[in-house]
């Protein structure tokens, strides 16, 4: 859908864990452990990787002086692009166990035009699969977040599915509807719990 969001809560390096705890298993979810340089001149959050649909190439940073929007600390992933729509976004693979239930969450906030969808969630990919650059199209399999636009606040996306294999890939998504605007997309403090079993 297409809203506002709820003021966010004060800033804290992620959101609470579930019910029974855990162990954030994200490597910098929260993007201040320091970022990358990959060609022609991306920044990426270190333990991150990019991924794209089609020939459309957003541009990747970290927050600057003159885009200086973080939820936590005072780094976030940011990637943008001028008036042309994209289908992207980062992605980090990790170790998990077989059959479990994961809780990934991630803040996002989008700038554009405030009648564009930017169609944003996040995935847990219970198979593991590795993304990458000039895709054509994502699994069917995926399981996704609602779709929510928060437009020049932050709000947070959650999804829950149960691993099928030894790694899961954890994903976010923003693909903006055609308009001659900015796409900007952020994302920070994110966060992957394992959730305990359900009682018997």
């Amino acid at each position: 859908s297409v809203a506002k969001a709820d003021p966010p809560p004060e800033p804290q390096a992620e959101p609470p864990a579930p019910l029974g705890g855990g162990e954030n298993l994200l490597r910098n979810g929260n993007m201040e452990e320091g970022f990358y340089w990959k060609y022609p001149n991306h920044f990426v959050a270190n333990d991150w990787q990019r991924w794209w649909l089609g020939e459309i190439i957003p541009e990747y940073d970290d927050v600057r002086p003159w885009r200086p929007w973080h939820y936590d600390g005072a780094h976030a992933q940011v990637y943008f692009k001028w008036g042309v729509p994209y289908t992207a976004g980062i992605f980090q693979q990790v170790t998990v166990t077989p059959c479990a239930q994961y809780q990934f969450n991630m803040y996002g906030r989008n700038h554009s035009n405030v009648y564009v969808n930017h169609h944003t969630r996040i995935g847990i990919d219970p198979w593991g699969r590795e993304y990458g650059l000039y895709m054509t199209e994502l699994p069917d399999d995926v399981a996704w977040s609602e779709e929510q636009t928060y437009y020049y606040e932050w709000g947070l996306h959650t999804v829950i599915t149960e691993s099928q294999a030894e790694t899961i890939t954890v994903l976010t998504y923003v693909s903006p509807d055609p308009y001659y605007t900015t796409f900007d997309t952020l994302w920070d403090a994110g966060s992957l719990f394992e959730l305990p079993p359900s009682p018997a």
